[in-house]
């Protein structure tokens, strides 16, 4: 607040902003800007070269240039460096030898992983401070930059889908069911439709045979002689209109004999 209260003093004692400025060692636009943030003073005075006055075209604390002025001194700048810059690197495109407008050209970088990210800051520095970055770049035009980003977007596109397909194809093997021929089969399945169709055919026998097998043996064993269930046994004399030997035939058979024996 001392150094607040001295400036309001030198200055209704009408001492210069520059003098001010200069006993404390600092800018005038530092000397402003301290005005303003403390209201100092009410009556400021907005007057830039190109005749602007309105106080809202202009940027805190810069009483003498507008932002109109104040840009396009600085695009002034970066179209020198920029000149200097495109002139350290031939000049032209170095795809196709264009040259014909300074806007059109860009700086590419060979390796994306050695590229500064301060790159997009550095368009307001001096040539030779980034002359060691420009080192790492080509010189093309707007075409040729915009070719170069699309090749290389296609080959990480390519790469991702590659990947992609790969994942897919992992994900597929490892969720289904494979018959020993390689084909997929839906899961509870031994084998597939095809695999199925070429196993052996079971043979039947006549109506007459099976009801003289039903008679001699028990049903599983004439299932295990024809290779299927008992189930599909019982299915078959069934659709033949055949009768089986009822429930507890063959366990009292085998009994009878048993005691005919002893």
């Amino acid at each position: 607040m001392d150094k607040i209260q001295k400036i309001k003093e030198l200055l209704e004692l009408g001492v210069a902003k520059k003098k001010i400025a200069k006993s404390f060692n600092v800018s005038p636009n530092t000397i402003n800007r301290w005005i303003l943030k403390n209201g100092l003073v009410e009556d400021v005075k907005y007057l830039c070269l190109c005749g602007e006055s309105e106080p809202s075209s202009f940027t805190h604390g810069r009483l003498s240039e507008c932002c109109k002025c104040r840009s396009l001194r600085q695009n002034k700048l970066h179209n020198k460096y920029k000149e200097q810059a495109v002139e350290y690197k031939g000049g032209k495109c170095q795809k196709c030898g264009y040259d014909k407008c300074l806007a059109s050209l860009d700086f590419h970088h060979i390796d994306s992983n050695e590229k500064d990210p301060e790159w997009k800051k550095m368009r307001s520095r001096a040539f030779e401070s980034i002359k060691h970055e420009l080192d790492k770049c080509l010189l093309v035009c707007r075409n040729c930059h915009g070719e170069i980003h699309d090749e290389i977007f296609k080959e990480k596109r390519l790469k991702l889908e590659a990947a992609r397909e790969e994942g897919r194809r992992k994900k597929e093997k490892e969720s289904k069911n494979f018959c020993k021929c390689g084909k997929t089969i839906k899961k509870g399945k031994k084998v597939c439709c095809d695999c199925y169709s070429h196993k052996k055919k079971i043979i039947w026998p006549t109506k007459e045979e099976l009801q003289k097998l039903l008679w001699e043996m028990p049903t599983i064993k004439i299932a295990k002689q024809l290779g299927v269930s008992d189930v599909a046994i019982s299915k078959c004399a069934k659709k033949y209109g055949i009768s089986k030997p009822p429930r507890g035939y063959w366990t009292n058979k085998n009994n009878h004999s048993l005691s005919g024996n002893s």
